[in-house]
C-alpha cells in the first residue's frame, strides 16, 4: 500500500504516469525479494530480471494523499 505524496503528482493533484510505473517497479522488486529472486539472489548466478514492458489501462489516476494498493501474483 502506498500513499501518494505531492512530489509524485502533476499540478492538478493527480499521480504522474511515470510515478505510477515506479510504484509498480518497486512492488515488483519487493515481490522478487520475497520470492528469492532479488537482484542479489540473481547476481550469484550472473543473472538478473528486468521489467521491460508495461501495459496500463487507466480508468482514473489516484490523487494526492490517496492510498493505493498494488497486488502481484
Amino acid at each position: 500500500e502506498y500513499e501518494i505524496n505531492f512530489l509524485q503528482c502533476y499540478p492538478n493533484g493527480l499521480l504522474k504516469f511515470t510515478d505510477l510505473c515506479n510504484i509498480f517497479q518497486i512492488t515488483a522488486g519487493i515481490h522478487a525479494d520475497l520470492g528469492g529472486i532479488s537482484f542479489s539472489d540473481m547476481q550469484e548466478h550472473h543473472q538478473a530480471w528486468v521489467m521491460s514492458k508495461m501495459r496500463l489501462e487507466i480508468i482514473s489516476l489516484p490523487k494526492w494523499k490517496e492510498k493505493v494498493t498494488v497486488k502481484t501474483w
